[in-house]
């Protein structure tokens, strides 16, 4: 399977395609066991990461046969994204990319917008209250933007709108959150470089979400800024 993204080597080195035939003639069960044990909140940093690691070789194995387990595989990252030790981060960004590459927008980008407006912060997250609600906003983000990077500029393109939207929600006006707030200059960044040209119709609209972020920042986000125009 060959699919042209943003960057175009990716995954060149995955397992070989007899090795990925018979993941994916078995990936139902296979996938139930890695995410129910993933899945433990008691498990110790090393297991995290060893079950991290084997659920992203899983995805290169099945690529977009992981397509009907989204919704389960997007609330395991979104679980560990945030982890204190950065090797987890990294390999749940990874998965993320991952589901960009293989998988298309029409299955991940409703989902993970329904996770950002969701009324309940607990769903995800698993946690409670306005301060985590913003922390999960954070780390939603941080997932939609891997997502994005990884996807083809062909495939995104009926979800622009949806995005465009997205960077102009009230959701995030009274989010003094640093860490979301550079999220959303990231997203914005990372829909014109995937998406190119076929972002000239909603031009105003991003400039417009620029403005609108620079009005809750300090100036320390400046050069990001004037990098993302």
């Amino acid at each position: 399977m060959e699919k042209k993204g943003l960057f175009l080597g990716a995954f060149k080195q995955r397992p070989s395609e007899g090795t990925r035939f018979i993941i994916r003639k078995n990936s139902d069960i296979m996938i139930k066991f890695i995410l129910d044990d993933i899945s433990t909140w008691s498990l110790n940093p090393q297991l995290r990461y060893t079950y991290l690691v084997q659920l992203y070789n899983f995805i290169l194995c099945c690529e977009d046969g992981i397509a009907s387990n989204i919704q389960k595989i997007t609330k395991v990252i979104l679980k560990y994204v945030d982890d204190d030790i950065k090797e987890i981060q990294v390999i749940c960004l990874r998965i993320a990319y991952s589901i960009g590459f293989f998988v298309s927008p029409d299955v991940h980008i409703p989902f993970i917008l329904e996770a950002i407006f969701q009324k309940e912060p607990g769903n995800l997250a698993n946690a409670t209250g306005d301060g985590v609600l913003k922390q999960s906003l954070k780390n939603v983000l941080r997932i939609m933007n891997e997502v994005i990077k990884g996807s083809s500029r062909e495939e995104l393109k009926p979800h622009l709108k949806s995005l465009v939207n997205l960077l102009n929600s009230p959701e995030f006006e009274n989010n003094e959150s640093s860490g979301t707030i550079e999220c959303l200059l990231n997203l914005i960044e990372n829909i014109m470089n995937t998406a190119q040209e076929q972002c000239k119709e909603y031009k105003s609209e991003l400039f417009s979400s620029i403005i609108n972020i620079c009005s809750i920042i300090n100036e320390s986000f400046n050069k990001v800024i004037v990098y993302v125009l």
